[in-house]
């Protein structure tokens, strides 16, 4: 189940994947499993970061590389089926997904690399997309 909720009057953005809820607020995400793990996101105060940042097309705006970057790690791995190797290696610590996490973590960069060259803002794509899969009728079994 895909569905996107959005609060202007205080600009949450709130974006459900399967049992999986992702909050966008203005200064940070938070990432909320059906067991009640949950996964803070915010813009480090690096300088790393703030290479990252630009690398990827975001120039100096780390919150918005942030929020994008959380979002699209659920969102990814929501449509190829699978758990995010990296949010599990973050619940259980478990360094075997090391390998799974880096991989991840490429591909939800290039993804937002890409989406930047196009000018597309991911969470506001991710919620039109949600929104329009909630208004088609379930398709019925033949």
């Amino acid at each position: 189940m895909l569905n996107a909720h959005s609060q202007t009057d205080n600009e949450i953005k709130t974006l459900h994947f399967g049992t999986t809820k992702v909050e966008v607020y203005p200064d940070h995400t938070m990432i909320t499993f059906a067991d009640g793990f949950e996964v803070p996101g915010a813009p480090e105060d690096t300088d790393e970061y703030r290479a990252t940042a630009d690398k990827f097309g975001y120039g100096t705006d780390t919150l918005k590389l942030c929020q994008e970057h959380e979002v699209m790690h659920i969102a990814f791995c929501h449509w190829l089926g699978i758990q995010s190797p990296t949010m599990r290696r973050l619940q259980t610590n478990d360094e075997s997904l090391a390998k799974m996490n880096r991989l991840e973590e490429a591909a939800v960069l290039a993804i937002q690399r890409f989406a930047r060259e196009c000018d597309i803002d991911l969470v506001t794509r991710m919620q039109d997309l949600l929104a329009e899969r909630a208004r088609k009728p379930a398709r019925r079994a033949t």
